[in-house]
């Protein structure tokens, strides 16, 4: 699938405490399954740290800067990272209620 599919939605997140990490992204409304949630803003770095997200079976390492630093990791995750032609976002997996953690 390809990223114009998919329909953005913009201000559908914020950043709240978390007991999982301190800090977490929930949904500021109901955001329903294949949309995108944010773009990846950042750096490309050389090695681990915090907020770094690992691409390529970690051969490819960037540093996120904007809110997508503080989605949890689940072992039944409900957005997952999509790049295509360039265009580095997060995408729903499943519909998210209100307040729940991306």
């Amino acid at each position: 699938m390809h990223y114009w599919a998919f329909k953005p939605i913009i201000g559908t997140t914020q950043v709240k405490d978390s007991d999982l990490h301190g800090k977490g992204l929930f949904a500021a409304a109901n955001i329903q399954k294949n949309t995108i949630i944010g773009t990846l803003e950042g750096k490309n770095v050389n090695t681990d740290g915090l907020h770094v997200l690992w691409m390529n079976d970690g051969q490819d390492k960037f540093k996120v800067e904007n809110d997508l630093k503080y989605i949890n990791h689940s072992k039944q995750a409900n957005v997952a990272y999509y790049d295509d032609r360039g265009r580095n976002c997060f995408i729903t997996m499943a519909t998210i209620g209100n307040n729940d953690s991306s």
